[in-house]
């Protein structure tokens, strides 16, 4: 196994490590929206162009909770003043 973060996951733990109060939490949520981002980009794709019929209904079936996560996180990190 790896004995170390990846580099982009180490420079996010080190960002929120030097982070408190309001900062840390528009740092943090910056991050959630972001990688919600990315995984519903994934799934699209694999939803839409997928070769494992199983994967594929599986991508398409729980796009709508990753969307709604995404939203939740959005709306969180709007709210951050």
């Amino acid at each position: 196994p790896p004995t170390a973060l990846p580099q982009e996951h180490q420079n996010h733990l080190n960002e929120l490590n030097r982070t408190s109060g309001t900062a840390f939490d528009k740092h943090y949520m910056n991050m959630m929206v972001a990688d919600h981002e990315k995984t519903i980009a994934d799934f699209e794709r694999e939803a839409a162009s997928g070769t494992d019929s199983a994967l594929k209904a599986f991508a398409a079936r729980n796009l709508h909770i990753l969307r709604m996560h995404r939203d939740s996180a959005v709306a969180i990190n709007n709210a951050i003043k």
